[in-house]
């Protein structure tokens, strides 16, 4: 469905762990057809996080993941957003730890990067925030 979206030039919404290279190549499909792209990510300080609100889900019908792929799937979306950052044209940083916040953002605008700072970092986040810092270090000083 999402690639007949493109295909017929349809904006859309999409959800994914973001935790496989098809996904990566897919975000890079929208980057190429032209897209005005703005990526959400959300993480947890933990996998164990999750595992836990998975529990929870399945004690109120819900499906279950076994605990190997949630840990494997907490990495490497973690992988994946530190690969993308600077793609996108805006990128959302939240963390779901606890309530769900804020953390940075970044903007594309003309080929230049930008960053702005909400809360303070946790340890998941420094390696897409260093990523994206990183790429705007390079284009100051190149």
């Amino acid at each position: 469905m999402r690639h007949n979206r493109i295909k017929n030039q349809q904006n859309f919404i999409f959800e994914t762990v973001f935790s496989t290279q098809e996904k990566l190549d897919f975000i890079q499909q929208v980057i190429d057809a032209e897209y005005f792209v703005r990526l959400f990510f959300i993480a947890t300080d933990s996998y164990k996080i999750n595992e836990e609100r998975i529990k929870i889900r399945m004690l109120k019908g819900g499906h279950t993941v076994p605990a190997e792929k949630i840990k494997s799937r907490y990495s490497k979306s973690i992988d994946n957003c530190s690969k993308v950052i600077n793609l996108v044209d805006r990128a959302y940083i939240y963390d779901n730890s606890e309530n769900s916040e804020l953390l940075f953002r970044t903007v594309k605008n003309n080929g230049k990067h930008g960053m702005r700072f909400y809360k303070g970092h946790n340890s998941w986040a420094w390696g897409i925030h260093n990523t994206a810092f990183d790429n705007i270090l390079n284009q100051v000083a190149g």
